[in-house]
C-alpha cells in the first residue's frame, strides 16, 4: 500500500548518511529502491544491506556504486537479477 511505501521511505531516510561507506535499509518493508535515495548516499558505498524487505528485484541504481563489495539481500522475494556480478 502507499502508506507502507511512505513509512519505508521515512525509515530509510532516517538511516541515510552521506559520509558513511555503508547503507543499511534492512527490515523497513520496502518494496523497491527509491531512485531519489541515490543522491543522498555516499558515491563510495562499500556495504549495502537490503535484507528482509519486500523487494522482487535488486535495484538497478546499485550500478552507480562501483565500490560495493558486500551486498546483503536475504529475506526478500527476489525473482530477477539484472546487475552484473563483477
Amino acid at each position: 500500500s502507499a502508506s507502507t511505501s511512505k513509512e519505508a521511505d521515512r525509515a530509510v531516510e532516517q538511516r541515510m548518511d552521506e559520509t558513511s561507506d555503508s547503507f543499511d535499509m534492512s527490515g523497513v518493508g520496502a518494496t523497491a529502491f527509491n531512485p531519489q535515495w541515490v543522491k543522498k548516499l555516499n558515491p563510495n558505498l562499500e556495504v549495502v544491506n537490503l535484507s528482509f524487505n519486500k523487494m522482487t528485484a535488486l535495484p538497478d541504481e546499485l550500478i552507480r556504486f562501483p565500490k560495493i563489495r558486500e551486498l546483503y539481500c536475504s529475506g526478500n522475494q527476489l525473482t530477477s537479477w539484472s546487475l552484473p556480478l563483477c
